[in-house]
């Protein structure tokens, strides 16, 4: 599962322009990818060229359940 998650990953990197690659807090969340992909149909349709919609909760931080840490810190991007 997670060879195929990671292969999707690189296809999104790949064949997608930059500002319609999926955030990555929304790598693992199905429903959050339905939304965004939907979004990417209805921009694409409406030959917009807006600002990718934020998270659902509408706060910045893209999970606040988790705990930031100093062993994960250096994996934050950005």
């Amino acid at each position: 599962m997670a060879i195929e998650h990671a292969l999707n990953v690189l296809t999104w990197h790949e064949n997608l322009q930059k500002d319609e690659i999926p955030p990555e807090h929304l790598w693992e969340d199905a429903e959050g990818l339905e939304q965004w992909w939907q979004w990417i149909e209805d921009k694409r349709a409406d030959g917009r060229d807006s600002v990718a919609p934020t998270n659902r909760s509408g706060d910045d931080d893209p999970d606040p359940g988790m705990a930031e840490n100093d062993l994960a810190r250096f994996l934050k991007t950005g």
